[in-house]
């Protein structure tokens, strides 16, 4: 985890000194956003693969940074919840609440570069909750996420994003998610 909180830091520096040589764009600056979608929940019980697939929402904020080249770079951090329960042998496992923080790295497409392809990798921490004979524990687990994604500028100040996104958390537990979600930029 250390070499991730690195490698983020790292990535936050390089987006700093990257500022004096960026160009305002569609995708340069402060933004922040909502998204829903699909989320699926697996886990190894017992050398079993058990999952749920739920339903997500969230929100996201952050800074991007647009150069002259198109080339975006970003630091994002993220709020969400999912609606996955997982049950088997008399336990429920509901999964919930999910924070997290992402480096991005993408490019601008199109003739007006007023599209943007990107990939990210960040921390995630979720919490779980345990659920058996009447008994309820919830447990906070630290993974890492990575993905890509796509926006579309619709206006100035706005854009259409879609991601998919893996978490591999620890205690064998793994997260996919396909979102889709609106961006106001600053």
């Amino acid at each position: 985890m250390k070499k991730m909180m690195i490698a983020l830091a790292g990535a936050a520096l390089l987006s700093g000194t990257a500022l004096a040589s960026a160009q305002e764009g569609l995708f340069h600056g402060p933004y922040a956003g909502v998204e829903v979608g699909y989320n699926d929940f697996n886990v190894d019980v017992d050398g079993v693969d058990v999952g749920a697939d739920g339903f997500s929402y969230g929100g996201f904020f952050g800074y991007r940074s647009q150069m002259s080249n198109n080339l975006v770079l970003g630091l994002e951090a993220r709020v969400g919840e999912s609606t996955a329960s997982i049950e088997e042998a008399g336990a429920k496992i509901d999964a919930g609440r999910q924070l997290g923080i992402d480096a991005t790295i993408g490019t601008t497409l199109g003739s007006e570069n007023n599209m943007l392809a990107f990939a990210f990798v960040g921390y995630e921490n979720a919490r779980l909750t345990l659920k058996e004979a009447g008994m309820e524990e919830s447990e906070d687990l630290d993974g890492i996420r990575f993905g890509v994604g796509g926006e579309y500028a619709l206006a100035q100040n706005l854009n259409l994003r879609a991601t998919f996104a893996y978490t591999d958390y620890e205690s064998d537990l793994r997260n996919i998610q396909v979102l889709t979600g609106l961006v106001y930029n600053f």
